[in-house]
């Protein structure tokens, strides 16, 4: 976009939040009008890359404030297939013209570190920001009360810990996510729970917390299955959250194509309440 009308075009979560606002009135009208029930799936984009934002919020985070990791070395018993080359961030200029080598020290220069950090983190807070105002419309229009809501991420993130960058690991950072969940009448007071849950868990719970069928669990070959979930709902939890009745595991696979041995390889990873475990076996 030419420099001098470049202002003049919105950022695509403003609208998106434009967008979902719009849409949740008419949801919402026909709700109370027609008693017809809605679902609404909203997707920001930030804090993916770039980090595009309101300016603003670089303010919460002054520069010589910001941290820097505090293991932002590769541990050498780490093996080279387990680290990324993230070159989901190498194909913008600024980073490329860094040179970084691909050992396991691709050691980002200290002041970038901390401005990429810097960058992240207003993104994160300009979504809040967005988050904020929706659950506001929410809110002003009469449906709070009625409306189960649910916010996650669909990965987590590396900033420069273990020499890592990106969401292309196994590394616990890189497949942790926020995961919130408001249900009416059932989580006014806040809920906290250590047990440990997945993202495939969230489709089973929301359809029993809205009181839907359970969602069928998924035949071992399950491609011409309409409909069926291998996540375990976890409203249970809601309702006791240190319930004994609950296993802590989550899976995590991340694909690599190893080019000295010229193979695929699909690490896998589990999660428990206490460890991580992560094998790169062959695919």
């Amino acid at each position: 976009v030419p420099a001098n009308t470049r202002y003049n075009y919105p950022l695509p979560d403003d609208l998106v939040l434009d967008n979902s606002i719009s849409a949740l009135k008419s949801f919402a009208l026909a709700y109370k009008e027609k008693q017809l029930n809605f679902f609404l799936a909203i997707g920001f984009y930030r804090p993916h890359i770039p980090w595009i934002f309101p300016e603003k919020f670089l303010e919460y985070y002054p520069l010589d404030d910001m941290d820097y990791p505090s293991n932002p070395h590769a541990s050498a018993e780490i093996p080279d297939i387990a680290l990324a080359d993230f070159a989901e961030m190498m194909k913008y200029d600024d980073i490329s013209a860094l040179n970084l080598t691909g050992d396991h020290q691709m050691l980002m220069p200290y002041t970038n570190t901390k401005m990429l950090r810097r960058a992240y983190y207003a993104s994160v807070t300009y979504v809040d920001h967005l988050v904020g105002q929706l659950l506001e419309a929410v809110r002003d229009e009469g449906v709070e009360d009625d409306t189960i809501i649910a916010m996650w991420g669909d990965h987590g993130f590396l900033l420069g810990e273990h020499a890592q960058w990106a969401k292309h690991s196994l590394f616990e950072l890189a497949t942790r996510i926020p995961m919130m969940v408001r249900i009416p009448g059932i989580t006014d007071l806040g809920i906290v729970t250590k047990h440990v849950v997945e993202l495939i868990d969230l489709y089973p719970t929301l359809a029993e917390a809205a009181g839907l069928p359970p969602v069928p669990k998924c035949p071992p070959h399950s491609r011409n299955t309409r409909t069926c979930t291998e996540g375990r709902s976890f409203l249970q939890l809601f309702k006791n959250p240190h319930s004994d009745n609950w296993t802590d595991i989550a899976l995590s696979e991340q694909g690599r194509f190893n080019a000295d041995t010229a193979e695929s390889v699909v690490g896998q990873s589990m999660r428990t309440d206490s460890y991580r475990y992560t094998e790169w076996p062959q695919w």
